[in-house]
């Protein structure tokens, strides 16, 4: 895998941190121009710079034709790509996050995507609670639009093309990737960690 790209990359840093061995990788950060050009002057100012291998393309997840975004930052479709989307499904149509899916299952074979989604809850039928994190998202601008049952995005995903999917739910990653931690942090009991493979 030689391909990495990062949609919805927000203030994501791998690329400013990478280990050496991630230095032959091709990595394509997706966002709003703006967010990317806020993200830049940030690490500008604390004296970091674009590493060689990264590129920026400066997108819409709503509005842009993704798979042509990414072949522009020199993505090669013919070759496997790793893509994450962390954080990001929630807030975007299913339009768009369906968009993603069939863009990613478009990929050469070998390539995987591996995304968060939240399940839907009791504030997917009634409003949310004021004091809620949906209700403070919203407040601020960016209301969680989307939310999927896991069985029907499994259908989904094979449907569009994938052959192995994967979900890791909040006890999972507590058990894997949390136990011994003495600090508090928590898996989102709603978000679900989803890898899935072309």
């Amino acid at each position: 895998m030689r391909q990495y790209a990062i949609l919805g990359a927000g203030l994501d840093t791998f690329a400013y941190r990478q280990p050496a061995w991630a230095d032959h990788l091709g990595i394509v950060e997706v966002d709003h121009a703006a967010s990317q050009a806020d993200k830049r002057e940030r690490l500008k100012r604390a004296g970091m710079m674009p590493p060689p291998n990264l590129r920026y393309a400066a997108a819409d997840l709503e509005a842009n034709d993704l798979a042509s975004t990414l072949v522009a930052a020199g993505l090669d479709r013919t070759k496997p790509a790793f893509v994450v989307c962390l954080g990001v499904l929630i807030y975007l149509s299913e339009g768009a996050a369906e968009a993603i899916f069939t863009m990613a299952a478009g990929l050469a074979a070998g390539s995987e995507l591996v995304f968060t989604f939240s399940r839907p809850d009791a504030s997917t039928v009634r409003p949310p609670s004021p004091a809620s994190a949906a209700s403070h998202m919203a407040a601020i601008g960016e209301p969680w639009r989307t939310r999927f049952e896991p069985e029907a995005l499994a259908a989904r995903l094979k449907a569009s093309g994938f052959n192995s999917i994967g979900f890791l739910f909040a006890q999972d990653v507590a058990e894997r990737y949390l136990s011994g931690r003495n600090d508090g942090l928590r898996a989102p009991s709603r978000v679900v960690l989803a890898n899935a493979t072309v």
